[in-house]
């Protein structure tokens, strides 16, 4: 079953839930970057996903879930309209295409303890 997490701000700052419907299940650890959740936070998180939201996803102003430093691997010509306009044919591809960004594509909020360099 796949669980959606949310990066999202709170009034001590970024922190880290699980969605569910329309509201987030805070973790109860402290997460500073993406890896840092992805190291150590299994277990919260899937506790968090057998939880019941108690803050409102619309009442939350939702962050960017990667946070630098980072490697960002990004899927190309990943939908069949994007193939034909790049020139590929949809029917004969029988690969996936990856690219990388820098960290510095992504959006920062330094008040919001977004991704400062």
């Amino acid at each position: 079953m796949a669980v959606n997490i949310a990066r999202f701000a709170m009034e001590s700052g970024p922190h880290w839930g699980v969605v569910q419907g329309n509201g987030i299940v805070p973790l109860s650890g402290d997460y500073p970057t993406t890896a840092a959740l992805i190291a150590h936070g299994e277990h919260d998180w899937r506790s968090a996903s057998r939880a019941t939201a108690t803050a409102a996803f619309d009442a939350n102003r939702i962050l960017p879930p990667v946070t630098a430093p980072c490697r960002i691997f990004c899927q190309g010509a990943n939908y069949r309209q994007h193939m034909i306009e790049s020139g590929l044919d949809p029917d004969a591809k029988t690969f996936n295409m990856f690219f990388t960004k820098s960290d510095a594509s992504l959006a920062r909020s330094p008040q919001l303890g977004g991704c400062p360099h």
